[in-house]
């Protein structure tokens, strides 16, 4: 197999994909995250540190995310804060969307995780 096909067993992580739908009511706009599909993953961690932030520390992840090809996304930077990855827990705000290869099976997410 050419080495840039992403096999089923690579995809683990069983992650959902969220969609924000914001609301505004009495003039307060607030976010309404909406399960678009639960997909498997791979999830690599990449990196992180410490940032302090009005006198509190919150710990920093970054890590890459590996799906099968995902057009909704479509890799247009002004789609990414209108999604967002939920893993257990843990939700990660997507920075950039990669689709490595021309024809490829996969999409390539960087996302950031902010721990309080």
């Amino acid at each position: 197999l050419p080495r840039h096909w992403l096999l089923s067993r690579d995809l683990r992580h069983r992650i959902a994909i969220q969609k924000n739908t914001h609301s505004r009511a009495n003039g307060v706009k607030s976010d309404n995250w909406q399960t678009l599909e639960t997909v498997y993953a791979r999830i690599k961690t990449m990196g992180g540190g410490e940032v302090v932030r009005a006198d509190q520390k919150e710990a920093l992840f970054t890590h890459e995310v590996e799906t099968r090809y995902r057009a909704d996304f479509g890799g247009s930077f002004g789609m990414l804060p209108r999604f967002r990855i939920l893993f257990g827990s843990k939700v990660f705000t997507i920075h950039s969307v990669i689709h490595p290869y021309s024809g490829s099976d996969r999409t390539v997410l960087r996302v950031l995780e902010v721990v309080t």
